[in-house]
């Protein structure tokens, strides 16, 4: 897996980052997606970190061919 920055901003205690991640699944897709990471950042050390990232565009990698892109409803278990 790769990741490259992008940008990033910073006001008071946070700070958000933007970058780029991508990898290459076992069947050789490419999996390349934008990610933002918002950082609480107290005496030096980040205390927090909340991530985002385009998750239908994995899902869609990971899972081809399934409508659903292989990604089921808050409280359903179980595989794909």
């Amino acid at each position: 897996m790769r990741t490259d920055p992008v940008g990033t901003i910073a006001e008071d205690d946070r700070v958000v980052a933007e970058g780029t991640a991508g990898a290459t699944t076992v069947t050789g897709a490419a999996c390349d997606n934008r990610r933002i990471g918002v950082r609480t950042v107290r005496d030096g050390r980040i205390t927090s970190v909340v991530a985002y990232a385009g998750t239908h565009h994995v899902a869609e990698t990971l899972f081809p061919g399934r409508e659903d892109g292989g990604v089921q409803p808050e409280g359903v278990t179980g595989g794909p």
